[in-house]
Protein backbone atom coordinates (compact mmCIF):
# COMPACT_ATOMS: atom_id res chain seq x y z
CA UNK A 1 0.00 0.00 0.00
CA UNK A 2 2.80 2.42 0.88
CA UNK A 3 4.40 1.80 -2.49
CA UNK A 4 1.09 2.55 -4.23
CA UNK A 5 0.71 5.87 -2.40
CA UNK A 6 4.27 6.76 -3.29
CA UNK A 7 3.60 5.98 -6.96
CA UNK A 8 0.42 8.06 -6.93
CA UNK A 9 2.26 10.97 -5.31
CA UNK A 10 5.09 10.78 -7.83
CA UNK A 11 2.68 10.65 -10.77
CA UNK A 12 0.68 13.64 -9.47
CA UNK A 13 3.87 15.56 -8.79
CA UNK A 14 5.18 14.84 -12.28
CA UNK A 15 1.87 15.87 -13.81
CA UNK A 16 1.42 19.19 -12.03
CA UNK A 17 5.06 20.13 -12.72
CA UNK A 18 4.82 19.16 -16.39
CA UNK A 19 5.12 22.02 -18.87
CA UNK A 20 2.97 20.04 -21.31
CA UNK A 21 0.17 19.84 -18.75
CA UNK A 22 0.41 23.55 -17.94
CA UNK A 23 0.42 24.50 -21.64
CA UNK A 24 -2.59 22.30 -22.35
CA UNK A 25 -4.76 23.75 -19.56
CA UNK A 26 -3.45 27.32 -19.51
CA UNK A 27 -6.26 29.86 -19.96
CA UNK A 28 -3.98 32.84 -20.54
CA UNK A 29 -0.29 33.55 -21.10
CA UNK A 30 0.15 34.65 -17.49
CA UNK A 31 -1.61 31.65 -15.95
CA UNK A 32 0.65 29.50 -13.74
CA UNK A 33 3.47 32.07 -13.77
CA UNK A 34 2.56 34.30 -10.84
CA UNK A 35 3.94 34.28 -7.30
CA UNK A 36 1.75 31.27 -6.51
CA UNK A 37 2.98 28.79 -9.10
CA UNK A 38 0.67 26.05 -10.32
CA UNK A 39 2.18 23.25 -8.15
CA UNK A 40 2.09 25.50 -5.08
CA UNK A 41 -1.52 26.42 -5.79
CA UNK A 42 -2.55 22.75 -6.12
CA UNK A 43 -0.83 21.85 -2.85
CA UNK A 44 -2.47 24.82 -1.13
CA UNK A 45 -5.92 23.78 -2.35
CA UNK A 46 -5.39 20.15 -1.32
CA UNK A 47 -4.25 21.24 2.13
CA UNK A 48 -7.18 23.65 2.39
CA UNK A 49 -9.57 20.80 1.59
CA UNK A 50 -7.91 18.50 4.13
CA UNK A 51 -8.47 20.98 6.97
CA UNK A 52 -12.03 21.88 6.04
CA UNK A 53 -13.67 18.85 7.69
Amino acid sequence: MENTIKNIYEELNNTINSFLFMDKYRLSKTAFTRILTFPTLILFLLNFRKHSN
